[in-house]
C-alpha cells in the first residue's frame, strides 16, 4: 500500500494564504500535466477520461489545466483508466510508502541491443521508487519496445523475479547482447517478443543461452 499525502482529498475546501498556496496549486497543475501525459499517450479523449470519473467536460478541462483541485478517489480511478500507477501520476515528494520507503534508485546504465558491458555505463541519473533494495534500474534506448516502453522510459527491474510469466517483460542477455522483451507462450512454443513499431526486430526463441538478470517490475517515463 502507498499512502499519498494531499490537503483536502475530496477536492474541495478553500486555499489559505501564502506559500502553501502556491506550493499546493504547482504541484496540482503538475500532477494535471501527469494526467494529459498519460492520457494522450493512451490514446483516449478528455470526454472519456471525464466520464471514468463523473466529471462534466468543463471540469475535466479545469483539472487537465491545474485550475481543479484533484481527489484521491479520482487518482485511484485514473490509474486504472490511464494503465499507469500511482506513483506516476503524483510528485515523489507527496508520497510515502507504508511497505516498503519511496527511496532514490540509481539508474546503472542505458539499454538497447547490445553488450553488457556498453549498457553498463556511468550514469548520474536516479529515480524514486517503492521497490526493495536489490532492485535496479536501467533506461530503454532503441526501438525494439516502442509500443509500450518509449526511447528514455526508466525500467524498475527485479533480480529475484525471473520465474516466467505470461506477458511480463524481462532483462535479458543471449550471446552477451542485452535486451528487453515480452515473454510469451503458446502450447510449445515459448519465446520473448519485442513489441515494436520497427519490422525489423524478431522474437528469441527461448534456449538455454538466455540469461534473465529479472523481471521488469515498474516502468517510468519521463516528460
Amino acid at each position: 500500500m502507498v499512502q499519498f499525502l494531499m490537503a483536502n482529498d475530496d477536492g474541495s475546501g478553500s486555499d489559505t494564504p501564502g506559500s502553501n498556496t502556491r506550493k499546493r496549486a504547482l504541484e496540482t497543475k503538475d500532477i494535471a500535466e501527469r494526467i494529459e501525459f498519460f492520457r494522450k499517450r493512451k490514446g483516449l479523449n478528455k470526454a472519456t477520461v471525464a466520464q471514468e470519473i463523473d466529471l462534466s467536460p468543463q471540469q475535466y478541462t479545469r483539472l487537465s489545466k491545474g485550475e481543479r483541485r484533484i481527489s484521491i478517489a479520482d487518482l485511484d480511478v485514473l490509474q486504472d483508466v490511464l494503465g499507469v500507477s500511482l506513483i506516476d501520476l503524483l510528485p515523489p515528494e507527496r508520497i510515502r510508502g507504508t511497505h516498503g520507503k519511496l527511496r532514490q534508485m540509481k539508474v546503472i546504465g542505458s539499454i538497447a541491443a547490445g553488450p553488457l558491458e556498453e549498457m553498463l555505463s556511468a550514469t548520474e541519473e536516479t529515480i524514486w521508487s517503492a521497490a526493495p533494495e536489490e532492485c535496479f534500474a536501467v533506461q530503454v534506448r532503441g526501438d525494439s519496445m516502442d509500443i509500450v516502453l518509449k526511447p528514455g522510459t526508466v525500467c524498475v527491474v527485479d533480480p529475484n523475479k525471473v520465474d516466467l510469466k505470461q506477458g511480463a517483460m524481462y532483462l535479458l542477455a543471449e550471446h552477451g547482447q542485452l535486451t528487453i522483451k515480452e515473454y510469451r507462450y503458446a502450447g510449445d512454443s515459448s519465446m520473448f517478443v519485442p513489441r515494436s513499431t520497427n519490422p525489423e526486430h524478431l522474437p528469441i526463441v527461448a534456449n538455454p543461452d538466455i540469461h534473465i538478470y529479472g523481471r521488469v517490475t515498474q516502468a517510468i517515463t519521463n516528460f
